[in-house]
């Protein structure tokens, strides 16, 4: 009693529900010793019902309680003392009444090993109060036979007991080998048949949970109920609210349940492309109604996952109903309350996928389209700041893959022997080469001498050219307003520079006609080259020419464009409101032919620069020809 009053001072679900549990297993006793303190805890128990702030499901478990203690303990199966733990009868049974208040002795010593000198002695006491209480009193044979008599009994017993329980596991063991296994399940159908006669017999939920409660469903049975309750549910042309509510008061009645509801929901989301479109509808509202009631927990929609690979067209269609009927029971604000839980947010990342733009758009637009557009607005923020999430976590990653390269080990370097082997040879080829006779190293020098100074001039007509380039391109660009508007007379690219005079020629016979020689060879290459170089020079300011005209027109012909579609869009709102007045109609008609008259203004704009860009194109013909000339 104690126990129960300190359960139910201050109640909560679990002291309550342990409580009533507490009391099926002693009630029975309580209510032959106590019979008005298990009143008083009964008094209890009606006051925390009356109360009402406790759970559904523990109140349910209160009012199975009162019908348990209606019924009788025993004849509901609580009995007070089970028949093969009643060894001792009552006029030889000692109890020991002890507080929750009071103090005891915990006798700690008794857990330390003590060797006892009178062990012999103690040890046939304790056998001669034993079977005193037990009824099983030899005192004649103790008395006459002494120690060693006493040790023979004990064995006997020990030998017979040994037996009994031999032949006992053997009783056992031949009842189940004769134990027929029934492979039909013809009980099985049987409890079907049953449930389904019950639910269909029955006015109204609470007549049918109680016919249902009688049935006796042993435990690993719960399946069968629930299947059967979602089968009947689906086979209605429409949905009856009478099976949600049946399926809440199981729910609530036991937690076995609750567990059979929520793996049937994930059962039936695999398979529901197998169900038609009107059981599909009824089993979403039945299942909606469990969730909008917390017959079973938000978790179960952890298996939906609202893609375009993921779902067919029948899981879309069920999850419509599903939310359609969670929205209307609960209302859009409360639903997106619950959506965005932050306390459980991995339920519903399937319902809104957050890995990729794609699919968080894919789901924003399919709650959209079902008319829910309201449970969207947070994940619409979060669809803008998607780029700057994928981005960041992008660079996270090849960070910590550079990381990652970086702590591999490098492979060794090469040794140094082909370095040095090729130090080597290259001075061997120095040294070859560096003997060589008086007359051949004249001449080299001579020929380098030639070549360098030709090179020398070369580089100098390249820098001067490109400063007369340079020049030339800022003319043109202050005289460009002037060539387009007469449209022709472009300046023609800068003629090349002269090159430098040759160097003195070397005295000597053969060797001056050869430096000649070479020397003009040089002089024509370089001609040649700056002919070359001065012609792509001319084509480079023609092109660019080109290309701002090009551009000019491109642009002028694109807001001739702008203004004239400006001008269609004006005239077909002027057009939707003719029916203002003859005046608006009037004022509309001047605009258009004004408007018009811009768009032609545009449009000869454009052909005027077409034109102006044709003439430059001849133009850049008549510079190149001039400069293959």
């Amino acid at each position: 009693l104690e126990i129960l009053i300190l359960m139910l001072d201050k109640p909560s679900a679990d002291s309550v529900e342990m409580a009533c549990e507490f009391v099926k297993e002693v009630g029975a006793y309580l209510q032959e010793v106590a019979p008005q303190g298990l009143h008083s805890v009964f008094e209890r128990f009606r006051a925390v019902l009356h109360e009402g702030e406790i759970e559904k499901r523990v109140q349910f478990v209160i009012e199975g309680l009162f019908a348990v203690r209606k019924a009788g303990f025993e004849k509901s199966g609580f009995i007070a003392v089970k028949p093969e733990l009643d060894l001792v009868d009552a006029e030889d049974q000692i109890t020991h009444e002890i507080g929750l208040e009071d103090t005891h002795d915990p006798q700690t010593g008794l857990d330390v090993f003590k060797v006892d000198p009178d062990f012999d002695q103690h040890e046939k006491e304790f056998r001669a109060i034993s079977r005193e209480i037990l009824g099983e009193e030899d005192d004649s044979d103790e008395e006459g036979g002494g120690g060693d008599g006493g040790d023979a009994d004990d064995e006997d017993d020990e030998d017979e007991s040994e037996d009994e329980e031999e032949a006992q596991e053997r009783q056992a063991e031949e009842q189940r080998q004769q134990q027929i296994q029934d492979e039909t399940q013809t009980n099985l159908v049987n409890l079907r048949r049953t449930i389904y006669l019950t639910i269909m017999s029955s006015m109204d939920f609470e007549e049918a949970g109680h016919k249902l409660m009688k049935i006796g469903i042993q435990p690993g049975q719960e399946i069968e109920m629930v299947t059967m309750i979602i089968e009947c549910c689906s086979q209605e042309r429409t949905y009856k609210r009478f099976y949600g509510l049946l399926a809440q008061r199981f729910c609530y009645i036991n937690r076995a349940y609750m567990e059979r509801f929520d793996e049937c929901f994930r059962n039936q989301y695999a398979i529901i492309h197998r169900l038609e479109t009107n059981k599909l509808r009824n089993v979403a509202s039945l299942f909606a109604h469990l969730l909008a009631t917390d017959a079973i927990p938000w978790s179960v929609l952890d298996c939906i996952r609202l893609t375009e690979e993921d779902t067919t067209s029948s899981s879309r269609i069920f999850i419509k109903y599903l939310f359609q009927e969670l929205s209307s029971t609960l209302g859009v604000l409360k639903l997106s309350e619950r959506l965005n839980d932050p306390y459980n947010p991995q339920w519903y990342d399937g319902v809104f996928p957050k890995d990729s733009q794609a699919n968080l758009r894919f789901a924003i637009n399919f709650f959209t389209s079902i008319g829910l557009g309201g449970l969207t607005d947070k994940m619409r923020e979060l669809y803008k700041e998607m780029p700057r999430i994928l981005a960041e976590r992008q660079a996270a990653e090849a960070a910590a893959a550079a990381k990652a390269a970086a702590l591999r080990p490098k492979p060794a370097s090469s040794s140094d022997s082909d370095s040095s082997s090729s130090s080597s040879s290259s001075d061997d080829s120095s040294s070859s080469s560096s003997s060589s006779d008086d007359s051949s190293s004249s001449s080299s020098s001579s020929d380098s001498s030639s070549s360098s100074s030709s090179s020398s001039s070369d580089s100098d007509s390249e820098d001067e050219r490109r400063r007369r380039k340079k020049k030339a391109g800022s003319k043109d660009k202050g005289r460009g307003g002037d060539k387009r508007g007469k449209g022709g007379d472009r300046a023609l690219p800068p003629p090349p520079a002269l090159p430098p005079p040759p160097p003195p020629p070397a005295r000597g016979g053969d060797d001056r006609g050869r430096h000649d020689r070479g020397g003009r060879d040089e002089r024509e290459r370089g001609r040649d080259s700056r002919d070359r170089d001065a012609g792509r020079d001319g084509r480079d300011a023609g092109g660019r020419d080109d290309r701002e005209r090009g551009r000019d027109s491109r642009e002028a012909g694109r807001d001739g464009r702008d203004a004239g579609g400006r001008d269609d869009r004006e005239r077909g709102r002027d057009s939707r409101d003719r029916d203002a007045g003859r005046d608006g109609r009037d004022a509309g008609g001047r605009d258009d032919r004004d408007r018009d008259a811009g768009g032609r203004d545009g449009r000869d704009d454009g052909r005027r620069g077409g034109r102006d860009e044709r003439s430059q194109r001849e133009d850049d013909r008549g510079g190149r020809d001039d400069s293959r000339r």
